[in-house]
């Protein structure tokens, strides 16, 4: 069964007041109107299964969502990897 991945991020990521901030243009946006957005493109990893695990999900709003689309290039994938994994260590130490 196929996890879903934006049940999985929020699961783990619980916002700040109920409001989650874009890691674009980092304005704030209810549960209801952010996106859950893969760094690196579901269709980039579409058969291997690391694609819906937590350090590869941020929350964006719809507008860069959608401004983003499936490139890779010119995004700062590599950066927002390792911001996710830093965050990710961060939360399970303090658990």
């Amino acid at each position: 069964m196929a996890v879903n991945y934006r049940k999985l991020y929020f699961d783990n990521n619980k916002g700040f007041m109920g409001k989650y901030q874009c890691v674009r243009c980092k304005k704030w946006f209810s549960k209801s109107d952010i996106t859950i957005d893969h760094i690196i493109p579901q269709s980039t990893l579409q058969y291997l299964p690391v694609k819906d695990i937590l350090i590869n999900l941020q929350p964006m709003c719809r507008s860069c969502n959608s401004s983003k689309g499936i490139r890779i290039k010119g995004n700062n994938v590599g950066t927002d990897l390792a911001v996710n994994i830093l965050k990710t260590g961060i939360k399970s130490i303090l658990k």
